[in-house]
């Protein structure tokens, strides 16, 4: 196998067998391992090691239920469940419940509503079947009939009760197999052309109605996610006793039909399970032949599944199933409920008195309910796998509580073990979780850690001890990124409204009492991969959302861009998952109006989601971004190069904030390569409080590049130039993008092209050679329903929006090519919220609001690859009764950066240079830099450098001591059998500062298994060591284990290659892992992972014999002996005229010669409320002012300069 690594070794003794263990380097660094591992640790830290799980007798013991009625952390066990909706089901006669639960599948031919090639076509419109609906109240009325829904069509369940011309009246008999051996007849009306449809799989069956299926499974639906789990909750939470007398009844009901009742989905129409060969139903022997006897360990091992199943996901089988409800793990999620409410009432005395009468025992329904169906509940909990994703929570409580019922370890322990596994797995070492999006996020959350408090109760488990990183998981919360008018990133598959989030999470502040002093500080995640900017005074308060993820799942093609609001409003808006499938015509799109456009699709974009996602919300072109050509098609790791953040607006440095990010190894394996992808943006406040955002994207390869640009708004002038008219229906016909077809490639690639589809209106514009200005004027009122009775449910939300104006400075340059600007429109897709004034209910449905986002196209085309581009922009965003603050803009390109002058209408200039690494140098126009990046801004006495060592501008000017290069040498932490501390142990040539100068710094480690892998963490402290050794403590108590499970299967044939009992989840699966080390503990024995999918992997070198079997517990980590540390430098200052002369406070890594303008007699340091001398020099027109360290209180100082 070829490697593009160099494989040091070293020879270790395991159980008598010396092994060879490879540790990965890149090539040139040679230095060995020093990392003290503690294998006995490790195995101490596995899930469940360590820890004895009590199970219960009962699934409520009496100290749970006083947990459960005092503390709401434990009310996940009782999810989706109300005690005080009990009284509207006891009402309803016990005997009545024979009839109410059928004793056949609730047939439908509705499928998954998001997908419509599960779909059948309704006998009453001719259409795809919209579902039926049944309400609370019509089930007590008229439970045997139910409605299509958003149709008036009734449907029947009893033929007796049809019209004569009933168009959907059964035709004919089929007799499914039942899986107590029996064939059940069940009436369908079947359209002529679909009579000759066989049993087989994905047939057209799907168009065979039934309508008493469809009248039972709207019954169905109610009775399990409703009447059972309410009337459950109100025995544990109220003793009702009337509640349990009723759960008596229903429980007798399904143990009289549950064990004939047939597997089906609700996912698919006609979702009767199939056999093996996929063409005929079914059959008790075939379902009897599975015969589990363990719960399953990881649903990716796919050769495990019970044959019946299809996909785990979208067809999750059951006997009372009423929808898709998350899967599999809604699945287990029922089950448990049947299960603890027959644990919870099975020797109460009503339900003895119930068995007594019933059948002439008190213990007879105890034993009749365990013999036909919780025996079957349990064969079912094993059978159906977990899906180790984000919706567990629900495959957690179900196995816990099947589990206790059927008292089976296994599933219990199964149950509890998920928890641990996620929480090792699942969140990066920033605390962020391993989904992209944070809706996703918060199902983990809230969700799998909510019910962290059962490992606790079960098994004694401190996990603030055991696994410290949830605190600061806990102190993120679901939503850690959130903006002014609390509206959260819409990032990824974020779900999304029109201005405004869902939930009671997303409720707007109120009105005059904007929570500005929560949205000052400036915050970076870097693991996770996502920095918020801000800047602004109150009532011009910026944030800028900025996108450098590492993660996959439920993510969006849109690395690099980012999201931009003014005082809460959106300017440059993200999608997020505003999608589902949507059928224009259906209502409440003709009830909804606004201040623009509805717009509905063609037929040929409704596919599986919905037009809106695949074919549009997160594509490249739907983001502010750059597509190199014609393609953004990956999410690879992005790399953060630099972020110089603030905790407060008066810090220092607080006027200019800085983030830099990269992600050219997206392009690795495109035939044009790309060298160059990176971004680097920076807000900076002017004197009077307004924002400015300088933004300069590079990119070099490829043979074209096209930055978006949309804004929610119409502009001002048609800029660059008035343009032309294009001879293209839209963008993708103008670039030639054929939908679901790469050229450059000749590859599929699904939904690739369709989003310029929906971009319309093309107009082309000359590319000017200077700067260029456009200005919009975007008004978030537009989008509020009209008349203004639809608005009730915005409360005071129409209040808080205002216009805002949105200007944008542009220069595009960099090697020769043709350049051109495109102006178009595109629909802003979205959530949006009515409530209809006949009946006050509020309804949140998909729109697309059409023409409503400006588009602007920058493109750079040349004939040859290697194509270089610098787009350079300055941004404002304010009230448009706000003069623009920027009056010109200036920009020059050297090899190595870019200088930007920005005049200002006060008479200032503002000084902006950036270059593309830390060992660039810039000297263009009287701007010197040797670093990352300079700012001058002479009107507030600001200056600031970051990672550099020099900067000079409009008369100011910074020496600053370089930042540090170092090498790790060790951790401490988990990996050294101390999981509650964390701290990297580092060789300096350098000293650095233990006076807390560093603290809050970010600390990059460069790991040498990967270029495109690093590691980022935040200071705590600094601790000198011997040898020019420097031990630096992490903020958050960060680990270095990536990964923890065990081996689940090796293959006989290739022992390299192995399964585990978990799945690669975190960052980017398979990409984060190339190249990591993995341990195996038991034996000592370490390698490094080659190949990785999601629960399979292969490891580099050959096992000896002995070294690792089924079962063993194994690590993979992220850190290594000669991984690169770098701790950039950082300067900043502001300064403020006084009566005398200048007083400015400033932050420094290191010692610092600063200069600025004018002559200065005298002046002193101010640290610590104590004065001490300043030394300085002077010449014609400037001071030099010089500080050290020691002069500092952790780098921070006041100097006041008198004349």
């Amino acid at each position: 196998m070829g490697r593009n690594y160099t494989v040091l070794e070293r020879t270790v003794l395991v159980g008598g067998i010396l092994m060879t263990a490879s540790l990965v380097g890149s090539r040139g660094w040679a230095e060995s391992s020093l990392l003290r591992i503690d294998d006995a640790s490790l195995l101490r830290q596995m899930p469940g090691v360590g820890v004895e799980y009590r199970l219960p007798k009962r699934v409520f013991p009496p100290e749970l239920v006083e947990k459960l009625r005092s503390e709401a952390v434990y009310r996940k066990f009782l999810y989706r469940s109300f005690a005080d909706h009990a009284d509207q089901w006891t009402g309803i006669p016990l005997e009545r419940w024979q009839e109410l639960i059928s004793d056949f599948a609730p047939v439908s031919i509705e499928g998954n509503t998001g997908n419509p090639y599960t779909m059948g076509i309704s006998p009453f419109t001719g259409q795809l079947f919209r579902g039926a609906s049944m309400s609370d109240v019509e089930f007590h009325s008229n439970p045997f009939q139910c409605r299509e829904a958003g149709t008036d069509s009734v449907i029947y369940s009893r033929e007796e009760d049809m019209p004569a011309d009933y168009p959907a009246r059964p035709n004919h008999t089929e007799n499914i197999p039942h899986l107590d051996g029996t064939l059940h007849p069940y009436r369908f009306y079947v359209p002529e052309k679909f009579r000759d449809a066989g049993p087989e799989f994905n047939s057209n069956r799907k168009n065979w109605f039934c309508p008493a299926g469809e009248v039972w499974r709207c019954r169905l639906e109610i009775i399990m996610s409703k009447i059972v789990p309410d009337l459950t909750a109100a025995v544990v939470l109220n003793d009702n006793t009337k509640a349990v007398a009723t759960l008596a009844a229903i429980l007798d009901r399904i143990a009289d039909v549950y064990p004939g009742l047939p597997l089906y989905i609700g996912a698919r129409a006609h979702g009767f399970a199939r056999g093996p060969d996929r063409k005929n139903y079914l059959t008790a022997a075939q379902y009897r032949s599975v015969a589990p006897k363990q719960p399953f360990i990881n649903v990716r091992s796919r050769d495990d599944y019970p044959f019946w199943y299809v996909d785990i996901y979208d067809f999750s089988y059951d006997k009372l199933h009423w929808g898709v409800s998350a899967w599999t793990d809604g699945v287990m999620d029922q089950l448990g409920w049947i299960a603890s409410a027959f644990d919870v009432v099975r020797d109460r005395p009503e339900t003895l008195a119930f068995s007594e009468k019933k059948y002439g025992a008190s213990d007879a329904w105890e034993k009749r309910f365990r013999e036909r169906c919780l025996k079957e509940l349990e064969f079912l909990a094993l059978a159906t796998p977990p899906t180790t994703g984000n919706t567990s929570y629900a495959y957690i409580t179900g196995a816990a509580k099947v589990g206790i019922a059927a008292q089976n370890e296994a599933l219990f322990r199964k149950s509890l073990e998920i928890v641990e596994l996620y929480l090792y797995n699942n969140w990066s070492a920033d605390g962020m979780a391993a989904d992209a999006a944070f809706n996703y996020a918060m199902m983990t959350q809230s969700g799998i850690l909510g019910l962290s408090w059962m490992n606790e109760f079960y098994g004694g488990v401190d996990f603030a001890k055991r696994y410290p990183l949830k605190q600061k998981i806990d102190q993120l919360g679901t939503t850690p990124i959130g903006t002014l008018l609390n509206i959260y990133s819409k990032h990824a598959d974020e779900h999304a409204r029109i201005f405004r989030n869902q939930g009671d999470y997303g409720k707007p502040p109120e009105p005059g009492k904007l929570p500005y002093a929560d949205h000052e500080a400036s915050q970076c995640l870097p693991f996770y991969g996502m920095t918020a900017l801000r800047g602004g005074s109150p009532g011009r308060r910026l944030e800028l959302i900025f996108n450098h993820q590492n993660t996959w799942q439920h993510s969006h093609y849109d690395r690099l861009s980012y999201q931009l609001f003014s005082e809460g409003i959106e300017c440059l808006p993200d999608f997020g998952y505003c999608i589902g499938y949507i059928e224009p015509d259906r209502e409440p799109w003709r009830s909804v109006r606004t201040g623009y456009e509805l717009m509905g699709l063609p037929n040929e974009d409704t596919d599986r989601w919905g037009p809106w996602k695949w074919g549009y919300a997160d594509r490249p072109e739907a983001h502010n971004t750059v597509m190199v050509d014609n393609w953004l098609y990956q999410t690879s790791p992005c790399q953060l190069h630099g972020y110089a953040g603030a905790s407060t607006a008066e810090d220092p440095g607080g006027w200019a904030q800085f983030v830099d990010a990269g992600a050219e190894s997206l392009f690795a394996d495109r035939p044009n390569p790309v060298d160059v992808y990176r971004r680097q943006v920076t807000t900076i406040t002017l004197p009077n409080g307004a924002p400015v955002i300088l933004d300069v994207f590079r990119v070099k390869g490829g043979t074209r590049h096209d930055l978006f640009w949309h804004v929610p708004g119409d502009a001002s002038v048609a800029a660059p130039d008035a343009g032309e008219p294009v001879d293209a229906p839209n963008l993708s016909a103008y670039l030639e993008m054929r939908p679901n077809y790469d050229k450059l490639t000749g590859k599929a690639i699904q939904h690739y092209g369709k989003a310029g589809r929906l971009i319309t209106g093309l107009r082309r514009h000359a590319m000017p050679s200077q700067p260029w200005r456009v200005d919009w004027i975007i008004q978030p009122s537009r989008t509020l329903p009209q008349p203004e009775a639809y608005r009730k449910s915005y409360g005071n939300w129409p209040e808080l929006l205002r216009d805002v104006r949105l200007g944008m400075w542009s220069l595009s340059t960099g090697s020769p090519a043709e350049g051109e600007v495109l102006s178009a429109r595109g629909p802003w897709p979205g959530g949006l919220t009515i409530t209809d004034p006949a009946n006050g209910q509020t309804v949140t449905t998909t729109v697309g609001l059409k023409d409503a986002l400006d588009f602007r196209v920058l493109t750079r085309q040349s004939g040859e690859p290697g194509l270089e581009s610098v787009f350079v922009h300055v941004l404002e965003a304010g009230s448009p009764d706000h003069a623009s603050e920027v009056a010109d803009f200036a920009a020059s390109n050297t090899k190595d950066g870019v200088a930007c002058n920005l005049k200002l209408r006060s008479g200032g200039t503002a000084v902006y240079a950036v270059t593309s690494s830390k060992s660039g140098q810039l000297d263009s126009d009287g701007v010197i830099l040797n670093g990352h990046m300079g700012a001058a801004l002479p009107a507030a006495g600001g200056v600031a450098l970051y990672d550099g060592t020099r900067f000079e501008a409009n008369g100011w000017g910074v020496d600053l001591a370089p930042g540090w290069e170092a090498r790790l040498v060790g951790v401490i932490g988990d990996l050294a059998g101390q999981p509650n501390r964390s701290a990297l142990v580092i060789k300096s040539p350098s000293p650095l500062p233990t006076d807390g100068t560093l603290v809050g710094q970010h600390v990059y480690v460069w790991h040498q298994c990967s270029p495109r892998l690093q590691s980022i963490y935040v200071i705590s402290a600094v601790n000198a060591l011997e040898g020019n050794r420097w031990q630096i403590d992490l903020e958050g108590l960060p680990p270095f284990i990536q990964q923890r499970a065990s081996v689940m299967k090796i293959d006989p044939e290739d022992p390299r290659k192995m399964e585990q009992t978990f799945q690669f989840q975190l960052l980017m699966g398979r990409i984060a892992t190339e190249g990591r080390r993995i341990r195996f503990p038991r034996t000592g024995f370490e390698t490094a992972l080659v190949e990785n999918g999601r629960a399979n992997f292969t490891v580099a070198d050959l096992p000896p014999e002995g070294a690792i079997t089924k079962g063993d517990p194994f690590v993979v980590y992220t850190i290594q002996a000669g991984d690169q540390v770098t701790i950039p430098s950082r300067f900043a200052c502001r300064g403020k005229t006084t009566p005398t002369g200048l007083r400015v406070d400033l932050t420094s890594t290191g010692a610092v010669s600063l200069t600025v303008p004018g002559e200065y007699a005298k002046g002193h340091l101010i640290v610590g409320g104590k004065t001490a001398p300043l030394s300085f020099t002077r010449a014609k027109g400037w001071t030099k002012l010089q500080v050290k360290p020691h002069q500092t209180q952790g780098g921070r100082a006041t100097l006041e300069l008198e004349r």
